[in-house]
Order: C-alpha cells, then sequence, then structure tokens
C-alpha cells in the first residue's frame, strides 16, 4: 500500500483507479486511505480476486452512480 500510495501522491494524480485489488468487506477503508483522496470501493462478493478501487483529490467534486443491475434472461 505504502508503493501505490506514493506512487499517486508523487505522480500528483488527480484520479488513480486499481484494478485487482483483492480487497474484501472486512478491509475497512482506513487501511487503504491515502492523504488527500477519497476512495470509492467495489470489492468482489463471492470470491477472494478481482475488485476495484478509485482514488479521487478531496478538491473534485464527483458522484458515485449506483450500480446498474443486468436481469439475465
Amino acid at each position: 500500500m505504502d508503493e501505490v500510495s506514493d506512487v499517486i501522491i508523487n505522480a500528483n494524480l488527480d484520479i488513480a483507479c486499481i484494478t485487482e485489488t483483492w480487497l474484501c468487506d472486512h478491509i475497512q477503508d482506513n487501511v487503504v486511505c491515502i492523504p488527500g483522496y477519497n476512495v470509492v470501493r467495489r470489492d468482489r462478493i463471492d470470491v477472494i480476486h478481482g475488485g476495484v478501487c478509485t482514488y479521487i483529490k478531496k478538491e473534485l467534486k464527483y458522484n458515485v452512480l449506483e450500480e446498474n443491475t443486468r436481469s439475465e434472461n
């Protein structure tokens, strides 16, 4: 996590998207937080691999859209 934080901060990124986070609900946001950034996560529920998170600079305005669900026929 320290390396990810260093890269994002040193590159002065506005937004950083991370895939294959392997995060799950028992890992709190404060464990993966980066100073100056909000984190938005979508953890995988049924398997341990996968998941994504996005780090967004706190100065940026954004909205988190609700997940779209697709019904299978």
